[in-house]
């Protein structure tokens, strides 16, 4: 569970026989995903030795995946100082209905909060508070073992709709806002909220 999202455990231990869910290949659903990054963090990181460095991005990282977890998210993968996150990877016998964009906008309104009690402790320590944007985008994508067969084998997902996440993010910037939802997430919520 430390190096695999939960959605790949679970496939493991719950579905078919332990060999399809070990396979190459995929499926074709309908999730939500979130991309996150850090602003400046990069250049930020310059200054310090590079044991501090991951330590500051190991304490982000814990922050943010406790909401991520709190909220059902599926981890797909760190990216340096962002994260790829995976919402309503259900069972194929039980999809989830609204793809997870209810949960992914509730854990992306937590994370705020999260990186804001961080940045208490960062500031009572003499360190720069952090920022971060959040791009949520619902659509298909192909999710499924991928990689080197004798090698390495990553449960990932790929698709238009991982990449529109990500841009949606990047989007965040030239805003002034921490999080973009995309309209077919808005689409999925309940109330509209």
């Amino acid at each position: 569970k430390r190096y695999l999202p939960n959605a790949a455990v679970r496939r493991v231990l719950e579905e078919r026989t332990s060999l399809d869910a070990l396979a190459l290949g995929g499926q074709q659903v309908t999730v939500t995903i979130m991309a996150t990054d850090l602003r400046g963090f990069t250049a930020m990181s310059k200054t310090f030795r590079p044991e501090e460095v991951v330590a500051q991005l190991n304490a982000y990282h814990g922050a943010m995946v406790e909401q991520i977890d709190h909220h059902g998210g599926s981890l797909d993968k760190f990216i340096g100082d962002g994260a790829l996150v995976v919402f309503g990877l259900g069972t194929s016998d039980s999809p989830i209905p609204d793809a997870g964009a209810q949960a992914a906008v509730d854990c992306a309104r937590s994370m705020p909060s999260a990186l804001s009690a961080l940045n208490s402790e960062r500031t009572a320590a003499g360190l720069e508070r952090l920022r971060m944007g959040i791009g949520i985008h619902t659509g298909e994508v192909i999710a499924g073992n991928i990689g080197a067969v004798s090698r390495r084998l990553e449960f990932t997902v790929i698709g238009d709709a991982v990449n529109t996440a990500v841009r949606l993010e990047s989007a965040t910037k030239e805003l002034g806002v921490v999080a973009v939802a995309s309209g077919a997430t808005f689409d999925r919520l309940r109330d509209g909220r």
